[in-house]
């Protein structure tokens, strides 16, 4: 079924008018794992470099079919989100339904300031320890706010990393 959306969206941007490059970037994995309230840290400030794609891995993917996956998940600080905001990255993604709750501030954010966001992730535990990987995240090519996504990451061998391939 398809639906026709007669307004635009928060950020005034359909998700097939951004350009592709915007989806595909060197990843920057964050184990906040066990956190509940993700806010900034200081070693953050080196492990995000400019136009990241940042994943957080917070371990709550685990409760995916279950009613507490869509209840009881982590969430992100404004502070945390105004760090990604100054850092400029391109997206951000997590193993949760969302970065927040009611009344969605960190979404208004993140929409505001042009950063993407890949909800519902999964796997990320296997990016643990992974010296670099580039992040392809390509959602449907449709006319509303939000898309379906394939996201995947690609691993890079420590010689590529090092020659920027």
């Amino acid at each position: 079924m398809l639906y026709v959306l007669e307004k635009r969206t928060a950020s005034d941007t359909f998700i097939g008018d951004i350009p592709l490059d915007r989806f595909v970037g060197e990843g920057c994995l964050l184990d906040v794992s066990g956190q509940l309230l993700i806010d900034d840290k200081p070693e953050y400030e080196h492990l995000i470099v400019e136009h990241n794609i940042v994943l957080l891995h917070t371990g709550h993917g685990k409760l995916f079919g279950h009613p507490e996956y869509f209840t009881e998940y982590p969430v992100l600080t404004e502070n945390f989100a105004e760090h990604l905001v100054r850092k400029k990255v391109k997206m951000i993604g997590f193993d949760t339904p969302s970065p927040d709750q009611d009344p969605y501030a960190i979404h208004r954010i993140f929409m505001t300031n042009g950063i993407l966001i890949a909800e519902n992730l999964k796997n990320l535990d296997k990016l643990l320890g992974a010296d670099s990987f580039e992040v392809i995240a390509l959602p449907l090519l449709i006319q509303a706010d939000a898309a379906m996504a394939r996201v995947i990451a690609r691993l890079r061998t420590r010689s590529a990393a090092q020659k920027g391939e």
